[in-house]
């Protein structure tokens, strides 16, 4: 026998306030992606029962007006159609606990205006109706995996057996990203939670043996966000959707379990086009005519687009190709635009010395691990390492392993006071500091500073364009 059917919406990751790309419109799509959500909600038969929130309401924990107004109005017209909320914070919604401590955040407004059921350390687990079960923690990084353990054994006795239990959290999981995770699929499913609830993670994923669920972020906000593996948010080479999750579930008395079914649906959002194409051709001009018809062949209008041109031959042969104004009578009904050009050509790079060679690999190398809306720190990063100068070879030559060579670099560029240093607000910034152990994690080239060798160039010329 199976008795009467439980409805709840799964969405997370909403980065309501994110200007991206430096622009207050953007910001916008991010507000229209949860208007979407609101009416796909309401406009459900039969409305569901609940709703989950697995963290990042907010891009900053000091969220601006309009993104404050949007979260208000979503859960407010939850309210009034009896739909509960539960919501756990992510990374961006709070600052630090000091700083929690003594001021809340906005969530904490939100629970006391009696418009979501924040689930907090202090107060993790909620029972609804005798028969679910909510469990929640919010981002604690690498530590949530004790922290996880520590109130799962101290609040278990308060999830009673026959329940539908539901576990959120807002943790990278093992299998999301290439060994780099907060939690292991083992020890989340040791705990015998009946659904898991998952944020952090902005793309679709899902592990159904385990009813291990990430409902994706409902707009993108890096373009490693815009295809995923299971062809949701994607149609070709152009990103249409973002995307939340309906979970329906059932009691089965015979087998003394729940039967869970989750459907992605899917959210409109501004369209995110990437194009790449391979180029031959004996002479600029027929190089640049094969880019212009390409460009003009992309559906550009107001929409977010990054071209990826591969060139057979050397940046100096084509250089005039690479100029941007070439194509910004093109590009200019575009709300954003990337080009980048590969070239083939083989390179001899050579660190006996830091001169302008370093610079321009420095350059390229970084641009390609940073996202573009992260420019200025990228520039910052360059100079910092640059400002090191000859101190940067002579303290790493000696050094054999690699490993060691990049903790080296990385203690001389904390501890150097050279004139040319980037000003201390930004060295203790976050996004610097992301992106600086993104640059030390990832650039094999300077970890051999002395050595020198061929290898093929990762890309000669990158633009950048901000309309």
């Amino acid at each position: 026998m199976v008795d009467k059917e439980i409805i709840f919406i799964h969405t997370s990751d909403w980065h309501l306030g994110y200007e991206q790309y430096q622009k207050i419109n953007r910001s916008k799509d991010f507000t229209l992606a949860v208007v979407n959500l609101k009416k796909a909600i309401l406009s459900m038969e039969p409305k569901p029962n609940f709703l989950i929130h697995t963290g990042d309401v907010f891009h900053h924990f000091r969220p601006s007006a309009l993104a404050f107004r949007t979260a208000y109005n979503f859960f407010n017209a939850m309210k009034e159609n009896n739909i509960d909320v539960y919501v756990i914070r992510g990374n961006h919604d709070a600052p630090g606990s000091r700083y929690r401590k003594a001021h809340k955040d906005y969530l904490f407004l939100l629970s006391e205006m009696g418009l979501i059921n924040y689930l907090t350390t202090d107060s993790p687990v909620i029972n609804l109706d005798n028969e679910i079960s909510i469990m929640g923690i919010g981002f604690f990084g690498k530590r949530t995996s004790p922290i996880l353990n520590t109130i799962f054994n101290k609040y278990k006795e308060e999830l009673p057996k026959d329940n539908l239990k539901i576990l959120l959290t807002h943790a990278l999981v093992e299998g999301q990203l290439p060994n780099d995770y907060d939690l292991t699929i083992q020890e989340l499913v040791s705990y015998k939670f009946d659904y898991y609830a998952l944020g952090h993670y902005h793309l679709p994923w899902f592990r159904e043996k385990w009813n291990l669920w990430v409902s994706g972020s409902t707009e993108q906000t890096a373009s490693n966000q815009w295809f995923d593996e299971y062809n949701i948010r994607n149609e070709g080479n152009i990103c249409k959707y973002g995307s939340y999750l309906v979970v329906k579930a059932k009691r089965n008395e015979e087998e003394n379990n729940w039967l869970l079914r989750a459907e992605y649906k899917k959210i409109p959002v501004r369209w995110k086009i990437i194009v790449r194409k391979e180029l031959k051709g004996k002479t600029a001009t027929e190089i640049e005519t094969q880019i212009r018809e390409i460009i003009s062949q992309t559906p550009i209008d107001q929409n977010i687009c990054h071209f990826n041109f591969k060139i057979h031959g050397s940046a100096d042969q084509f250089s005039e190709v690479t100029n941007q104004n070439k194509y910004a009578d093109l590009l200019s009904k575009a709300f954003h635009f990337s080009i980048k050009f590969d070239f083939t050509q083989e390179t001899d790079y050579s660190f006996a010395s830091l001169h302008a060679t370093e610079e321009e690999i420095i350059t390229n190398y970084v641009k390609e691990m940073i996202e573009e809306e992260k420019e200025s720190t990228i520039l910052s990063i360059i100079n910092y390492f640059l400002a090191l100068g000859e101190n940067l070879v002579e303290g790493v030559a000696n050094i054999p392993n690699e490993e060691e060579q990049l903790q080296q670099i990385l203690n001389l560029a904390l501890n150097s006071n050279l004139e040319n240093n980037i000003d201390e607000k930004t060295i203790t910034s976050q996004p610097f500091e992301e992106a600086k152990e993104v640059f030390l994690k990832n650039n094999k080239i300077i970890s051999k500073p002395i050595k020198s060798k061929k290898q093929k160039s990762k890309g000669n010329t990158s633009i950048d364009e901000f309309l």
